[in-house]
């Protein structure tokens, strides 16, 4: 028998496909419906210092299907102090990055995903920043 802490509650995956948004929390995979067989994920907010989580993730499988390769998103994102900030990647950084990626894998992006990666925070960055998010944590 194992134990949980106090105040620990899973959470489900956030995903865009039907197929995805089906599958239970713990994150199972459809035989050719996913990069990954299975994937798992805890969160434990510290009730010393507050009874909440500011924490938050992000798992979209599949999230890109190209050359005939599967892949898969997953973000952690950790509050700092602030939920907002983290609310916002975790609603938008999957698609920033997907937009980037698929430039570079395209005709003429060279198919360096690095810099695409790079260029997928820059532009994340500069959202935060127009909205003023750079007063938290």
């Amino acid at each position: 028998r194992t134990s949980t802490p106090p105040g620990w509650r899973p959470r489900a995956s956030v995903a865009k496909s039907p197929e995805a948004r089906e599958a239970p929390p713990w994150g199972l995979a459809r035989p050719g419906g996913g990069a990954v067989a299975a994937w798992s994920l805890a969160s434990d907010p510290n009730a010393d210092y507050r009874d909440y989580m500011e924490d938050g993730h992000r798992a979209v499988d599949p999230w890109l299907q190209q050359g005939g390769c599967t892949w898969a998103f997953f973000g952690v994102y950790d509050g700092h102090g602030g939920k907002s900030e983290m609310e916002y990647c975790e609603a938008r950084l999957h698609d920033v990055v997907l937009g980037e990626v698929e430039q570079a894998l395209g005709p003429g992006g060279g198919g360096d995903v690095g810099p695409a990666l790079a260029g997928a925070f820059r532009k994340i960055d500069s959202q935060l920043a127009m909205l003023g998010a750079w007063g938290s944590g």
